[in-house]
This record gives structure tokens, sequence and C-alpha cells, in this order.
């Protein structure tokens, strides 16, 4: 389920649209209808136990199906947990303040070890870095080839993308920073996953409710 109309629509009709188009199903979509589904799809394949792994909104729905159906859960794996308590806006505090440590660790990391780094000496320069980038592809997107540009918000979100990547991520997003820097000649390389998806921002509209992610996969 998406809000805009077209892969490259950024602006979200929001709730209202949803009740409009999906409002008969509305009821019946949630954490635990999808839990329930999960259990459904354990029975028809004829396995005594669900196998599942999961990773952020997955972990809430893992530990959803494993209340729901304790005798059922196998080998259960629940990867960067979210916090059932917290609200939608706690939630994206809590993201906003991971992200940030990631990249600061990056930044750190990219300024003792990497030649001519792009984020400069420390986490403040590199702050400072990121915003003036920021700004300016805001006003003028960069080529990403495929006939796509990257943006402002594209940029949050693959900056994210690199650093769920762990360290494996900060030499290609050091090197995709480079690339972007003020003389840039090439098309910056976007992640693999990311070629494929519509443009999404890092953080939800406010006017859009959070569309479900593809986290969790069943064994």
């Amino acid at each position: 389920m998406r809000c805009g109309k077209t892969a490259d629509d950024t602006g979200y009709d929001g709730a209202d649209a949803w009740a409009e188009h999906s409002g008969a199903h509305l009821p019946y979509i949630g954490t635990s209808h999808t839990a329930r589904a999960l259990d459904l799809v354990r029975y028809l394949l004829g396995d005594e136990r669900l196998h599942y792994f999961g990773v952020s909104y997955g972990t809430a729905l893992g530990a959803v199906y494993a209340h729901l159906y304790p005798s059922h859960v196998g080998r259960l794996v629940l990867e960067a947990s979210v916090d059932p308590t917290e609200d939608l806006n706690e939630e994206q505090l809590s993201q906003v303040k991971a992200v940030q440590a990631a990249f600061d660790r990056f930044a750190a990391h990219c300024a003792a070890r990497i030649s001519h780094c792009p984020t400069g000496e420390g986490s403040e320069e590199a702050a400072r870095r990121m915003a003036r980038l920021s700004d300016r592809l805001e006003k003028e997107p960069a080529p990403a080839g495929g006939g796509r540009n990257l943006d402002a918000d594209d940029l949050a979100y693959t900056v994210s993308d690199y650093l769920d990547l762990g360290t494996d991520g900060w030499s290609p997003l050091a090197k995709a920073q480079r690339v972007l820097g003020p003389h840039r000649r090439r098309h910056v390389r976007l992640p693999a996953d990311r070629t494929a998806r519509p443009r999404p921002r890092l953080y939800p509209n406010p006017s859009c409710p959070m569309r479900p992610r593809p986290d969790a996969t069943i064994g």
C-alpha cells in the first residue's frame, strides 16, 4: 500500500484517501491480523511450528505472533527490535537518534581511517557538510543513473540505507559522498535495493500513515 499514485509521487493523500479507496478493508489491516495470516500460512504448509526471522517492524510482528500462538513458535530471531510501548512520534525520535549515532560512528571512522574523508574532521564538521550537501541537492538534484535523480530526501534515505549495512557500508558511503562533491562528474551509486524502489522519505510524511515494509521473512 502506498499513498502516492506513481513511483515518483512524493505527495501523500493520507489516511482520508485510504479510507475512501480501501475503507472496507481497513478494519482487517493490522499487526494482529498479519500474525493470524502467518499462522494460516504455517497451517497450510503443514508445518507444526513457524520458524521466523524479523527485523525492525518485523520484530513487533514476530512478538505478536509469539504472544498469540506460543505453542506454534519454532526458531524465532528478532533483530533491531522496536519498542511496542512507543507511539509513532516516540518511535520516529528513537529512529532519528539511532541513525544519528550510526552516522557519528561512521564520521569518526572516516576522519581517522579514510584518506580525504568527505565528512571532514569529527561529527560537528560532518553535520555541517551534510547540511550543505542536503541544501544543494534540494536545489539541484544529482543524477543517479537510469533517468533518476537524487535529492535531499533521497540523500537522507540513502545514507540511512548504507548505515544499515554496518561497517560494510562505511566505505561505499564515503565513496558516494565524494562523488556528490562540488565538482562531481559521475552518477552517484545508490545501494542495490534502492534502485528499484519508489522514492521514499527517511521519515514518514505527517499526512501519511507509516507504510508497511517487507522487514519480516519466514522460513
